[in-house]
């Protein structure tokens, strides 16, 4: 997977982010209220800080469209603009698990 022609590390207002992509799947259907619970945990990340400060959007690459049981985020983590993005996909990852732990049975992640 790459970055799916978005600027991997950028700047704003003086500080380096880097930009990571990762595809939720998730087993459970829209009616389901353990999605609403996970929309939530997405959510909540934008303003919690989970010892990696970063923020989510939800962003479908546009050669990849998303089929059901499947979305794409892209994840923002704060950086001295020099790991790769491998490492920061991992990081993604593991404050994504922690966060939306109780929805861990209903979703898996790959990026």
């Amino acid at each position: 997977m790459g970055n799916h022609n978005m600027e991997f590390a950028f700047q704003r207002d003086g500080v380096w982010w880097n930009r990571v992509w990762i595809r939720l799947w998730y087993t459970v259907d829209e009616t389901d209220p353990r999605l609403d619970r996970l929309s939530s945990a997405l959510d909540n990340l934008k303003d919690v800080n989970h010892g990696v400060p970063f923020d989510t959007f939800y962003f479908p690459p546009l050669d990849m469209p998303l089929r059901p049981g499947q979305f794409d985020i892209v994840v923002c983590l704060r950086s001295n603009g020099a790991d790769n993005y491998e490492t920061c996909r991992q990081a993604a990852i593991r404050v994504l698990e922690t966060s939306i732990r109780e929805d861990r049975a209903c979703l898996t992640m790959d990026g």
